[in-house]
């Protein structure tokens, strides 16, 4: 089949869109399209048509973007068209129109993340009527795909041809650590990759560490308020915190392979699924992969696979106490925090891949090509 991927959000080389799902249905044999802004360029059989640079205003962007972005993709003349984004639901009915199959992805649960961003002028009001709309149109898409089992769950709902294709890691992309790589680590450090702001609880690890003699952390990624970096500037009173900015794959392995663990302490919220937890949160499984223990949030579904496997130790979010006590248990058992790590590299193995996503989702496109799905 001829499939276009559009998005007007995320950018060219997004890990989920490009890496994973465009990736896996170019190598089962589809000509994938990938429109985006940015460059043009090809990625393993994947044509990405760049749109150039985005408008740096978020309401242009909403206003202008996605129907650049469908009219580019029309233009192709696909059979089959996965909408990546909320601005792309209203273009549905004219793709449906065209005569086209339609894949909408949920990477969020979208109504709960408006209320979540504080720039939104009434977001309250705006995440209802997004919910309005969202069950108008999802109704006229042929498919429907959500991140982790809550959303999928309500998403259905809304539309029965709703399938699961969560976020793990593709495992050839992240290499196993040296076991004993954290050995030889002089200054032990906690580590976290990914995008920096409060929902991640850093203002409370910095403030944890200060009383850990020899333990800094380590945060990488883009930052969308400088205010907060300077926030977490003025909790460091022992310069313990290591800001590196956005790296590059490669970097964030190598700082990963000696780390004494991966983080992901995020706070509960509606769109992770409150206490129930998200699948959907790729951090988490990429540490596993790096064969590291992990110190994460004790959400029901992350305690579960923790719990299962011994990969790691769950806190709640916000428990100093927990938090400290987690790390000097950390500093205190290197071998035992060594075999977490391995567990959790077993884990990501045998289940949380993207081989077993990719399945899913090219079996998707396989019954829509058969006409399985009506």
């Amino acid at each position: 089949m001829k499939i276009a991927h559009l998005t007007s959000v995320h950018h060219a080389r997004d890990t989920r869109i490009l890496y994973k799902e465009c990736t896996s249905l170019a190598e089962a044999g589809h000509a994938v399209y990938l429109v985006a802004y940015g460059d043009s360029f090809e990625h393993h059989g994947v044509k990405v048509v760049g749109l150039g640079e985005k408008p740096r205003n978020r309401f242009l962007r909403i206003a202008r973007g996605a129907k650049q972005v469908v009219d580019k993709g029309l233009a192709l003349d696909c059979q089959v068209y996965h909408l990546h984004d909320p601005e792309l639901l209203p273009f549905i009915p004219r793709l449906k129109r065209a005569g086209k199959k339609v894949i909408f992805d949920s990477h969020e649960d979208v109504p709960q993340q408006l209320q979540e961003k504080e720039w939104l002028p009434a977001r309250r009001l705006v995440s209802q009527v997004y919910g309005r709309l969202e069950k108008h149109y999802l109704r006229k898409a042929d498919a429907v795909i959500g991140v982790t089992p809550h959303l999928v769950e309500r998403l259905a709902a809304i539309n029965p041809r709703t399938v699961m294709v969560t976020n793990y890691p593709v495992l050839t992309a992240v290499a196993e650590i040296p076991a004993n790589a954290q050995a030889h680590t002089e200054a032990p450090y906690l580590c976290f990759v990914g995008r920096v702001s409060d929902i991640w609880n850093h203002d409370v690890i910095v403030d944890v560490i200060q009383n850990l003699a020899c333990v800094k952390y380590v945060l990488c990624g883009p930052i969308d308020d400088e205010d907060y970096l300077a926030i977490l500037s003025k909790h460091d009173k022992q310069h313990k915190l290591l800001y590196q900015g956005v790296v590059s794959q490669e970097d964030r392995q190598l700082l990963y392979g000696k780390a004494l663990a991966g983080v992901c302490w995020i706070k509960p919220s509606p769109n992770v699924g409150g206490t129930r937890g998200s699948l959907g949160v790729n951090k988490l499984f990429e540490q596993m992969a790096a064969g590291i223990p992990v110190i994460c949030t004790d959400f029901d579904i992350w305690s579960e696979i923790v719990d299962r496997y011994n990969c790691g130790i769950c806190v709640s979010s916000g428990d100093r106490k927990g938090f400290r006590d987690t790390v000097q248990f950390l500093l205190e058992n290197r071998e035992q925090a060594q075999i977490m790590g391995k567990n959790g590299r077993r884990a990501v193995e045998e289940v949380y891949n993207w081989a077993t996503q990719s399945a899913i989702l090219t079996g998707l496109y396989q019954g829509l090509a058969e006409g399985e799905i009506p």
